[in-house]
């Protein structure tokens, strides 16, 4: 599990998670539905993961980075005073 692609895959694997879902619906509809869908799922499938990864980086890069530096950020010791 040491490859690059597998831990960016695990550093956006949550917001793939809150991601995918609402993509394929918006995805769905934009294509005419269920039955566009039924007709082409191969390509529905490729294009719903490469739009919710999509969804996921911009996801990670803007909201969980900086809230997981800003906790950090907060947790931090000060540094001791020298004499």
């Amino acid at each position: 599990f040491s490859a690059g692609w597998l831990q960016a895959l695990g550093l956006v694997s949550y917001s793939l998670y809150l991601w995918h879902y609402p993509v394929m619906l918006l995805l769905r509809e934009s294509l005419g539905g269920y039955q566009a869908v039924k007709a082409g799922p191969g390509s529905f499938a490729f294009y719903a993961l490469l739009f919710s990864l999509l969804a996921a980086a911009a996801s990670w890069w803007l909201v969980e980075r900086p809230a997981q530096q800003w906790a950090r950020r907060d947790k931090m010791p000060a540094s001791p005073a020298r004499a």
